[in-house]
């Protein structure tokens, strides 16, 4: 549907091919962000109330520069993913809050850290995604894709506006490439239970998430953090934007108590005030 595709304000429209089989194959696609928004507007239409977590692996077709006469264009594999609606499934006892920026690089971490890259977050600019829900991926020099929530605008041409929609498009070769690059080690599991807590830090608005997250990483006895929320309103400071995250700390050599977890937070939170000037949320 090119009115949708023309909706993504996309730089690069469909490639359109010279002597197509059937109409049905008459172009070549340049992203695949139409195809998995309409995907999912039409998830949405059957599974109203659900939360829905989709992907998409295929090949695009991008207009080389300058191309000379009969040059066929480069092309590329990508993976893009949505999410939308709540983020657990209905539950008396689970929160009806809806998926958002935070539930994809979520998702994405997960598979970085299975790949063993290091990922950089910085906020970026799109022509679909939010202004300041928006981050592009790096490894070094190379942008990866880009993470963020899509605009209220954009969501209103796939018949999805009411349903927030987060999404994340990566370039599959880069990121192979820089999995190919990372010397993996392995250690064994430990054998004691994971201790959660959740920490809320008030913090300025220009103290970006990559940074807390490297000071809460840095403690010893922590095996993973992830944020699952950003808020500025009523309760926060003027000024200030509060941060949550969910820390995990596990020991390799037995079961921690909760008062030995309550001091390695109150350890960590005090870095975060040294450094970063954050404050716990009251």
């Amino acid at each position: 549907n090119l009115s949708k595709v023309d909706a993504l304000d996309e730089s690069n429209p469909p490639l359109r091919i010279a002597n197509p089989q059937s109409s049905e194959w008459e172009y070549m696609r340049t992203s695949l962000r139409s195809s998995i928004l309409n995907t999912l507007g039409f998830n949405r239409r059957i599974a109203q109330s659900d939360g829905i977590r989709i992907f998409e692996v295929a090949r695009v077709y991008l207009p080389r520069q300058e191309a000379k006469e009969r040059e066929l264009p480069t092309e590329k594999e990508v993976v893009v993913g949505v999410l939308s609606g709540p983020r657990f499934t209905t539950s008396w006892m689970a929160s009806q809050e809806d998926m958002g920026f935070f539930d994809a690089k979520g998702a994405l971490e997960h598979l970085f850290t299975g790949l063993g890259i290091q990922v950089t977050y910085e906020a970026a600019s799109d022509s679909i995604l939010h202004p300041g829900r928006t981050a592009s991926l790096t490894v070094g020099k190379t942008v990866l894709g880009v993470v963020g929530e899509v605009q209220p605008q954009v969501l209103e041409k796939f018949d999805l506006e009411g349903y927030p929609v987060a999404m994340f498009e990566i370039d599959l070769e880069s990121l192979l490439q820089a999995a190919s690059e990372v010397n993996i080690s392995y250690e064994a599991a430990s054998r004691f239970p994971e201790s959660y807590r959740d920490l809320a830090l008030i913090v300025d608005p220009d103290v970006s998430s990559a940074s807390i997250q490297q000071i809460i990483n840095r403690h010893g006895l922590v095996s993973g953090s992830t944020p699952f929320d950003v808020y500025e309103g009523e309760g926060v400071p003027e000024g200030k934007k509060s941060v949550a995250y969910r820390v995990v700390f596990e020991s390799p050599r037995g079961t921690l108590t909760s008062d030995e977890v309550d001091r390695f937070q109150g350890d960590i939170i005090r870095q975060l005030t040294r450094q970063l000037g954050a404050e716990l949320r009251g």
